[in-house]
């Protein structure tokens, strides 16, 4: 046996005894054959000198501002009124600038779009509401009578 445990004469992976030298995947026995060239001097650049002009790269979509703004739409309409839609309104029309000096991809217009507006009609209905508590309060100071304030 030898350093790596196999018998003497490299033994189990040759070819059988008593087969071709070639092994049953080996040439033919007459000779040439196989899977050489065929014939006609072998394949050739594919018809109309090759492939189509290359791809842009991957699709763009919508960059980060453009979904900011529409987050902030939301997010302003569930629960933080002019904290969140007034810097929202900021970014959208920020976003909306770069898509028209293509800075951003085109992708994000209509979400820049829907943020931006989304937002201004978020500022202005709680801008309505705060002006409607300020009159409520307004009237009702006004309405109530001197006695009731304990002079």
């Amino acid at each position: 046996m030898t350093a790596f445990g196999q018998p003497p004469g490299g033994g189990g992976f040759g070819p059988p005894p008593g087969s071709s030298p070639g092994g049953a995947f080996g040439p033919p026995p007459g000779g040439g054959g196989g899977f050489g060239a065929p014939p006609g001097g072998g394949f050739g650049p594919p018809p109309g000198g090759g492939y189509g002009p290359p791809m842009g790269g991957p699709p763009q979509g919508a960059s980060g501002m453009a979904i900011a703004s529409l987050v902030l739409a939301i997010v302003s309409f569930m629960m933080c009124g002019p904290f969140t839609s007034i810097p929202g309104l900021i970014i959208g029309k920020m976003e909306l600038g770069k898509i028209e000096r293509g800075e951003s991809p085109e992708a994000g217009k209509l979400l820049a779009q829907i943020g931006f507006w989304a937002n201004v009609g978020i500022s202005v209905l709680w801008i309505l509401i705060m002006c409607l508590y300020a009159v409520i309060i307004v009237a009702a100071f006004a309405s109530a009578p001197s006695s009731s304030y304990g002079y």
